[in-house]
């Protein structure tokens, strides 16, 4: 008997390794097909190439996307996603279909993708998933010709982070229009007017440009549709199918060259996932991999980063303007494109003209009565005149048109639109003075050297002390939000200011109390409150990232939001040093856990951090085998 039962339990082991040996050689297969596979099969199929993507004919290189029965290849996301936004070009008998698979594998029926925006040939749409997740998308050309041009996203958060409460939105006269070109020159930038943008349909608060990121917008290039019907359709994508307040750009660059305004450069774009506060988007419409931007696109756009420059202070380096990629992985192909990615030196070599003297912020738009700006032993104190708000130059959103700045039997009047001012005076250290009407004087120390420029922006204060600007901003922030983001989440202020001492940065996330502390891994707290003990303030991001500019020394970096208790953390941080930080929060009980939401624009896969996009999907057809290998066993 007992040998008997010795028997058995030697059987039932022998059955358990067989089981075992075959779940290593499904798994040791599956892993064998990503690396022989993963690196081209969903390029090579669906010509997707960026994060995202699930089809874009752009990188078929001239392959069909759809056999003969009309079938495309099936899109294996790399994340997991709620909603197919579709981007394309075909007449109007055309029609599409869809289907979705979720994580059980099991498929849906194709349903129509009936277009929500068109104009001539030029659609947009999306495909909401009904429930749950997807993680698989299917096109069928259902009749008509095959679309010329297609892009479909798997979108994994509809809307974007917005920071203070929703806001109404007035109509574009009064936020952009009436301003002419917001600040950016109009000798340089086309209006919004001038290609019949929509409203923005939110507001997702203000900030002040301390970085550029450069993109494409993975069109179609040579274009067979006007630009100002790809840019319409591209703010209508961007608002009615991924959910956004408005294009996720700052400004577009056409083949031609020409620049026009999307989002106003002071309010918060979407552009680059959990990266888009202080940091400006611009992009080139087209697809660059394999076609070369123009000299005109490079040369606008290079003025155009030395406009930012001299406006805000934006420094002129790689390490302040990149490629969309070095946000997320930085491999081959992704986003702006190889062939604008190996001209990122060329757009920070150039230089602004000033074409249009009223607009030149290298100008004295005041006049300088004493100065001679041809005396090589002068050089220039500028800024910008504003509304300080408790956070001085790390929030400049609000500015103050037509306040009076004088130095040493100097001055000149902070020009309409971005309140910028110059004065050419010989190398020394001044004290700078301003006033406007209804603000107390304030004044600052700056020091010039000889044949260089110095920037000394000024911050008002209101007489009431409200710290508000409640009716007389003729020209401050048409596009910012001036009750939503008062602390501004600044990543280095203003980078051009010579401020009278040190600072150091404070940076990293304001997490739940289940995140690691040491490296902020784990969930966090979107549009959380951040502060210091020295009443530096600001709000983290949609990712719960922030960064606060404080004077050096100890520091207790206090953080609260809705539902949490409030949390604070010790940071201490060196002159001009960097101290990364995680502020803790509890979450009160019965309070709804938070999201955490990410924007990711449409320049738009391999996977995340360089991964093949099928990575996740092998893995799981690993699993679902070695499942189905235990049922057999």
């Amino acid at each position: 008997m007992l040998l008997l039962l010795k028997c058995k339990d030697e059987e039932r082991a022998m059955k358990i390794a067989r089981r075992k040996i075959r779940e290593l050689q499904v798994a040791i297969s599956m892993l064998a097909a990503l690396f022989l596979i993963a690196g081209c099969t969903q390029q090579q199929l669906t010509g997707a190439v960026e994060e995202e993507e699930l089809y874009n004919t752009n990188g078929l290189m001239g392959r069909a996307l759809f056999d003969v029965d009309g079938m495309a290849p099936i899109a294996v996301a790399a994340i997991p996603f709620i909603r197919v936004g579709l981007m394309w070009d075909a007449p109007e008998g055309t029609r599409l279909e869809g289907r979705l698979a979720g994580s059980d594998g099991a498929w849906s029926a194709f349903r129509p993708i009936v277009p929500r925006w068109s104009e001539g040939v030029f659609h947009t749409s999306h495909v909401d998933v009904p429930a749950g997740q997807a993680h698989a998308f299917q096109l069928r050309l259902a009749g008509g010709p095959a679309p010329s041009f297609l892009i479909a996203e798997g979108i994994g958060q509809v809307g974007e982070a917005l920071l203070g409460e929703p806001k109404d939105i007035p109509e574009p006269e009064s936020r952009y229009d009436s301003l002419h070109q917001a600040l950016a020159p109009s000798s340089l930038v086309h209006p919004r007017s001038d290609w019949g943008a929509r409203s923005p349909a939110c507001n997702s608060g203000s900030h002040t440009p301390a970085k550029v990121t450069i993109h494409h917008t993975a069109t179609p290039l040579p274009d067979s549709v006007s630009v100002i019907t790809r840019l319409r359709g591209i703010q209508n994508y961007h608002i009615d199918s991924r959910g956004w307040c408005d294009v996720g750009y700052h400004y577009l660059v056409d083949w031609n060259g020409e620049l026009w305004q999307g989002r106003y450069e002071t309010t918060i774009g979407a552009h680059v996932a959990n990266n888009n506060t202080t940091n400006v988007g611009i992009s080139f419409m087209g697809t660059y991999n394999s076609a070369d931007p123009t000299s005109g696109q490079i040369d606008n756009v290079a003025t155009l980063v030395d406009w930012l420059h001299d406006t805000y202070g934006v420094v002129k380096d790689l390490a302040h303007v990149k490629g969309h990629r070095e946000y997320r992985g930085n491999s081959p192909g992704d986003c702006p494109g190889d062939r604008v990615y190996s001209r990122m030196n060329d757009l920070i070599a150039g230089g602004y003209s000033g074409d249009d003297p009223g607009d030149d912020p290298g100008g004295d738009p005041g006049g300088d009565p004493g100065g001679d700006p041809g005396d090589p032993g002068d050089g220039t104190i500028q800024g910008v005149a504003f509304v300080d708000q408790g956070s001085g130059t790390s929030d400049m959103s609000w500015r103050l048109p037509g306040a009076s700045v004088s130095t040493s039997g100097r001055s000149t009047t902070a020009r309409d639109g971005d309140a910028f001012w110059s004065l050419s005076v010989p190398a020394s250290t001044y004290t700078i003075s301003a006033s406007a009407p209804g603000y107390r004087s304030a004044s600052r120390t700056c020091t010039v050297a000889a044949g260089q420029e110095a920037w000394c922006s000024i911050g008002l204060v209101p007489d009431d002390g409200t710290g508000g600007d409640p009716g007389g901003d003729p020209g401050g922030d048409p596009g910012g939000d001036p009750g939503g983001d008062p602390g501004g989440d600044d990543v280095g202020g203003d980078l051009g200011d010579n401020v009278d001492e040190p600072k150091g940065l404070i940076y990293g996330y304001v997490v739940t109390a289940e995140a690691d502390l040491q490296t902020c891994e784990g969930p966090t707290v979107p549009g959380a409150w951040v502060g210091a003990e020295t009443k530096e303030f600001t709000y983290a991001d949609g990712s719960g990232y922030f960064e606060l500019w404080v004077i050096p020394g100890d520091h207790l970096i206090g953080a609260s939001a809705d539902g949490y208790a409030d949390g604070a953390a010790h940071c201490p941080v060196e002159p001009d040093g960097e101290t990364f930080c995680c502020v803790p929060l509890i979450l009160k009980q019965d309070a709804d856990e938070p999201e955490d939401p990410e924007e990711w624009v449409g320049c738009s896969t391999t996977g995340p951090h360089g991964w093949p996009a099928i990575f996740p999907a092998l893995l799981l057809l690993g699993w679902l085998r070695i499942r189905a290998a235990r049922r057999s066993s």
